[in-house]
């Protein structure tokens, strides 16, 4: 019979109303898997006794299936690092990203160059090696302008039908928009996979910003409610207190926002720990609802890193598209590393050449960290303080309890 140990990437967590009863019940959250279960005391025992035979059955197939349990013999940090690779191999075979250009004033000549551009990619694509599996392009669209014109993405839509009837092609639409304002209207591809939208919003402490805000957020949210293929990711940067700032309009809308499912939200803030704990409890109280947790299945990060100045940069060409060399997936932790500020390196690049010798051939502490999965090391850091680490990496307890609801409120 196999055998089976606790993962040394499991963190066990104390709920707060019960912090002083030993006997009480725990969570667990996986950084391998980014997975959260509620265990008793007891259980937990036989855990740690190491007598998983004694666990009733299906509690031992969750653990085994959050990789909260793995084999006695894995070697961790290498398990990890072999699939982040493997799952990089793949993405990069069967996933190209398109970088589409944007043009203040489109006109027939600027339209005609893009559908040449993107049929000019999809010739050039790879054959598929196994049958029925299509090609993904990716069309990253990069935005920083107000009241611009986006009527020319309704043609692209029809051009993408014909594509896809021509090659073995499937397209995803993924849009960034950087602190948008007044009332923008959210481009709906029909012919796409996947229709995302990504709004970055920052200044949330300027009375003005958060008034064009809240009209821009009531405005998405009736499109929203009619339109069942698009996806909404709105990232909130946080600086200072500027909650404190908000008023009646806004909290509302945020609370109708993180209830609709097509809806997600983000709140990266760039505070201090104990600042950011306070934010959270506010959030909490207000009952809004975040993605506090970023997802545990990455892939690796290339040498070569596409800042936001080279994105913004590129699509500013008119008539030109660029092909990206790297798996520029515009996730939250693609955008947090984006903006590179200087407190929220918590998306670093790691599981690269670069960073797995370093890992290997130093004393890195971060090998040793139960949070290298989700933190992804720091190249330097030279000793065991957490000095060094993000904010993210000491408050991540909280942010476990936050999203499972157990977090205490103001």
């Amino acid at each position: 019979m196999m055998k089976f140990k606790l993962s040394r990437f499991t963190m066990e967590i104390s709920i707060p109303a019960f912090e002083q009863d030993h006997a009480a019940d725990k969570l667990l959250y996986s950084t391998r898997t980014g997975k959260t279960i509620r265990i008793s005391r007891p259980y937990l025992d036989i855990i740690h006794a190491g007598e998983h035979q004694d666990l009733p059955m299906p509690l031992f197939r969750t653990l085994i299936q959050h990789e909260m349990l793995v084999p006695s013999d894995e070697y961790e940090t290498d398990t990890i690092i072999t699939r982040n690779l493997s799952i990089a191999a793949d993405h990069a075979i069967n996933t190209t990203t398109l970088l589409l250009p944007f043009h203040p004033e489109p006109d027939n000549i600027f339209i005609t160059q893009l559908h040449q551009g993107i049929a000019s990619a999809c010739r050039q694509l790879p054959a598929a090696g196994v049958k029925d599996v299509k090609h993904t392009i990716r069309l990253l669209l990069v935005l920083q302008e107000h009241n611009m014109d986006l009527s020319w993405l309704h043609h692209l839509d029809q051009h993408l039908l014909q594509l896809s009837n021509t090659y073995r092609v499937d397209f995803a639409f993924q849009m960034l928009y950087l602190h948008p304002e007044d009332a923008f209207v959210a481009p709906s591809l029909k012919h796409t996979l996947q229709n995302n939208i990504h709004l970055v919003i920052g200044n949330l402490w300027q009375p003005k910003r958060i008034d064009n805000t809240v009209i821009m957020l009531l405005h998405l949210a009736k499109q929203l409610e009619s339109i069942p293929h698009l996806q909404l990711s709105i990232t909130l940067l946080i600086t200072g207190n500027c909650w404190t700032n908000w008023d009646a309009q806004m909290i509302n809308i945020l609370q109708r926002l993180s209830a609709l499912p097509q809806a997600t939200l983000f709140c990266y803030p760039d505070l201090s720990e104990a600042d950011e704990l306070v934010f959270m409890k506010f959030m909490s109280a207000q009952n809004i609802r975040c993605e506090w947790l970023p997802p545990a299945a990455f892939s690796v990060r290339p040498d070569m890193q596409v800042s936001l100045q080279q994105l913004l940069e590129n699509s500013l060409q008119p008539g030109t598209i660029q092909i990206l060399k790297v798996p520029a997936v515009l996730e939250q932790e693609e955008l947090y590393r984006l903006h590179q500020y200087p407190s929220t390196r918590m998306f670093a690049q790691y599981y690269t050449d670069t960073f797995v010798q370093h890992l290997f051939a130093t004393g890195c502490p971060c090998r040793y960290c139960q949070q290298l999965p989700l933190c992804g090391g720091n190249t330097l850091k030279t000793d065991d303080s957490n000095d060094d680490c993000p904010v993210f990496s000491r408050n991540l307890p909280n942010r476990v309890l936050l999203s499972a609801g157990l977090l205490p409120k103001l």
